[in-house]
């Protein structure tokens, strides 16, 4: 020990020196610690304390870990609540991990401040002041119990001890005032008078100076506004808006550029010539992007002439104009992808920040969907002399069934030479009728709806949807002798997205007016009121309906083809809208956009994935919940649910999991449309998974009940293994179901990615998707995808369920 050094504990504080690294260096020598520089740390023979703040680099934290572990000193890290902690092994250095939110206070950066005080938006995850940030950091590093050990403080965290103490409005106050106190002061310079006036002149000077700067910055803000606003009108399918809005930006961009070529001039008397390449650049990247949105621009307007010659029967050489659709995606596609390639390789903080490379690569995905799509686009109509017909199956999702719901009724759309020449709407009952002999149901149909015999009504049994399309054109075949070329299935919620584009439709025969809002409340009022045996009050209504809105596609008006062409869109998107085509080749295409609601194909697990150079192994997970209405009723118009998933890692490389599902069930009474919830319940799991445990629990009471495994329906379908059973919800009460299972596939040495896709199935109501990952002591998650937030024992997940959702998450031990 040198004769110069104190008795006094060593500290060593390294990053976000002007703020949290000032306050906690204060602190610490009011505790009676001696802060020392990296430079005399390295001068000393014992070094007690390291903090590592934020704010810089992972070798930078390698190389303290590595001075820690030197001196046999404690080590504090600190991570932001959205990013990757670095974790050392806790067998070799005394480590603990803070997870913070945002910090904010006096000194903290100006930026930073004026972004928050302008923000009125409500805090998703509460911001810390500074001086409880600091106790929390005091606390974990000198604290008993906290080695290797990662603690969060976005919440009161009652495990370290520490809830924060300055309240959110208290702490902004505190923070303004700081700010408004320690503005630089400017002293005023009080001018002699002049006899020449030199101040107008200087003004004007300014002013000139100025000028292509500010015209600079003005243009492009507002050239950056409208080609967000671009993208976000493509994501819609509004391509009418996309390409307004990319030519609104285009002109912008080019009075930016206009002002550069002005700058250049400056900027090359100073001998700074390449000081505006990178502008230059940025300009230019921007406006190949305005190229490819006008491109979609004049897609959409070439498609409202077609869905005119379509359904209106307007004179359009259709070949031709499918031609140059082509030609536009594919000019289209070629534009965003050299965008995407020059946002990828431009500073994170000017593009990727902004999200906007994220947004390029959606929208060039969807053209590439299209692309493909119109290439089906002429066989599917029947061009240039064919004729096509298509089964519709309508299914009231307000009686749930595994493709979408209870199929009360059909049609069957006809097109001739690319124009829809028929629609024809029919009860079910009235085909299921005309069955010839006996078809033998599925056990569990049989089981739980009592049906003695299978028909078209049930043919959608099977969640798969290509496979139950097959076997309901089968059923039409067998029941009235058509045959068909493809099937398509739709929910009532298509109906009133239809409707919500079109306005109401008049019906006369019934003397109604139809829309969206009442949609739902007509269907039920002709299905089920004055209903007997043989009547075709609701094949009459859903008839002459059908019929109206023809007529009425048939007259309107551009803008509303635009907006039928963007709800369909968010049909397939939503799966409230699944096709299924008769030939391979298109049925392929249609499997490729997620369009046609077959259970998605299973990557093998322990496949390995790669990443940085190496390979690691990966475990693909699945998990599909497909409910059943076996009460004959629909009740499902009254019940809600809400869906949380748990997946925890064992320290053995076993994955366990635990699916709670929430069920409330508002009807009021067992009178029709309500009623009591009779759900048969089925979850698709990996092959060979292993059902633990089913739970079914009254909210209310508290009563609990532990599922009898001979109640359980277990089988292996669609290479999947099913767990099916009986959950009933009664009228004006609330079940909460939860089942525990094991996964076949192991990560055997805790490090790789697990990868999880979770399937929606049609008819649903877009609820919420909570995924919780918990992996064991000394594993490290160093990625997932999309951003999670962080919680005591792992990580949490928050999605709208209105789609497919995949979630990644990166391990290491």
């Amino acid at each position: 020990m040198n004769a110069s050094e104190s008795d006094q504990p060593k500290a060593l504080v390294v990053g976000d020196e002007n703020f949290s690294g000032y306050f906690l260096k204060k602190i610490l020598k009011e505790q009676g610690c001696e802060v020392v520089t990296e430079a005399e740390a390295g001068a000393l023979a014992k070094v007690d304390y390291v903090f590592a703040l934020s704010g810089i680099t992972l070798e930078k934290i390698g190389q303290l870990v590595g001075l820690a572990q030197r001196f046999s000193a404690k080590i504090l890290l600190t991570t932001t609540a959205d990013n990757e902690a670095f974790s050392p092994d806790s067998s070799r250095v005394d480590f603990r991990v803070i997870r913070l939110g945002l910090v904010y206070g006096p000194r903290m950066a100006k930026e930073a401040w004026e972004k928050l005080a302008v923000d009125t938006a409500p805090f998703t995850v509460k911001p810390i002041f500074i001086t409880d940030a600091i106790y929390g950091l005091i606390k974990a590093m000198f604290a008993a119990g906290t080695r290797g050990k990662t603690f969060s403080l976005l919440a009161k965290n009652s495990q370290l001890g520490w809830e924060p103490k300055v309240e959110t409005d208290e702490g902004l106050s505190r923070t303004k005032d700081w700010f408004e106190k320690n503005q630089p002061k400017v002293e005023r310079i009080k001018a002699k008078a002049s006899a020449f006036p030199l101040l107008p002149v200087l003004l004007l000077l300014i002013v000139v100076m100025a000028y292509p700067f500010v015209s600079l910055g003005v243009w492009g803000l507002w050239g950056a506004r409208n080609l967000n606003d671009a993208y976000v009108s493509a994501l819609k399918a509004d391509f009418k808006g996309a390409r307004d809005s990319a030519q609104t930006a285009n002109e912008s961009l080019l009075r930016v550029k206009e002002n550069l070529s002005g700058l250049a001039a400056i900027a090359g008397f100073f001998g700074q010539e390449k000081l505006l390449d990178r502008p230059a650049e940025l300009v230019d990247l921007a406006r190949q992007l305005t190229f490819g949105m006008v491109n979609l621009g004049n897609t959409a307007e070439k498609g409202v002439q077609l869905s005119r010659f379509i359904f209106q029967n307007q004179p359009l050489d259709a070949q031709k104009t499918i031609a140059e659709i082509k030609i536009e995606l594919d000019q289209a596609y070629e534009k965003l992808s050299l965008g995407e390639t020059g946002a990828k390789n431009q500073p994170f903080y000017l593009v990727r920040d902004k999200l906007v490379y994220a947004e390029i690569v959606k929208v060039r995905d969807l053209v590439a969907q299209a692309r493909n799509g119109v290439g089906l686009l002429p066989d599917l109509i029947g061009l240039p002399s064919g004729r096509k017909v298509y089964l519709v199956l309508f299914q009231n999702n307000m009686e749930l069934r595994p493709t979408g719901g209870f199929i009360g009724s059909y049609g069957l759309v006809t097109f001739h030479q690319g124009r829809l020449v028929d629609f024809e709407v029919q009860d079910v009952y009235w085909a299921d009728g005309q069955l010839k002999g006996h078809v033998e149901p599925p056990p569990d149909l049989k089981k739980y709806l009592g049906e003695a015999g299978w028909f078209l009504r049930d043919a959608n049994w099977d969640p798969d949807f290509p496979a139950s399309a097959a076997k309901a054109a089968w059923f039409l075949e067998k029941e009235t002798g058509r045959t068909v070329d493809g099937v398509m299935a739709l929910n009532l919620k298509v109906v009133a997205k239809i409707l919500e584009a079109t306005g109401e439709i008049q019906v006369p025969d019934f003397g109604e007016k139809i829309t969206a809002q009442n949609l739902f409340e007509k269907a039920e009022y002709y299905s089920e009121v004055n209903f007997f045996p043989g009547s075709t009050q609701k094949q009459d209504f859903l008839g002459a309906l059908g019929k109206n809105l023809l007529m009425t596609l048939k007259e309107t008006s551009p803008a509303v083809l635009a907006g039928l062409v963007q709800s369909t869109y968010r049909s397939l998107r939503t799966k409230d809208l699944l096709i299924w085509l008769t030939d391979p080749k298109a049925a392929g295409l249609l499997a490729g956009f997620g369009w046609d609601g077959s259970l998605k194909k299973l990557t093998t697990n322990n496949s390995p994935a790669s990443q940085r150079g190496k390979q690691f192994e990966t475990i693909n997970d699945y998990l599909m919940v497909v409910e059943a209405n076996v009460g004959v009723n629909k009740a499902n118009f009254f019940v809600s649910r809400r869906l949380a998933h748990q997946v925890k890692l064992n320290a053995d490389g076993n994955f366990e999991e635990i699916l709670q599902l929430d069920y409330k069930n508002a009807a009021l009474s067992e009178v029709a449309p309500g009623g009591s919830y009779k759900n048969y319940l089925r979850l698709y799991l990996p092959r060979q998974s292993e059902p633990l445990a089913v739970t079914l629990k009254n909210p209310k009471t508290g009563e609990t009940k532990l599922l009898d495994k001979k109640d359980w329906e277990i089988k292996e379908d669609h290479q999947r293994t099913v767990l099916g059973f009986l959950v009933e919800v009664p009228v004006q009460q609330s079940r909460q179901v939860e089942v525990s299972y094991r996964l076949a596939a192991k990560l055997a040495d805790q490090t790789g990615y697990y990868r999880l896709l979770v399937q929606k199935q049609s008819g649903l109501e877009d609820e919420d998707f909570q995924l919780r990952f918990e992996p064991p002591p000394g594993v490290t998650i160093f990625s997932a995808q999309p951003a999670p937030m962080t919680s005591t024992k792992g990580i949490v997940f928050n999605q709208k369920f209105d789609q497919d959702l995949q979630f990644e998450i990166g391990l290491a031990k």
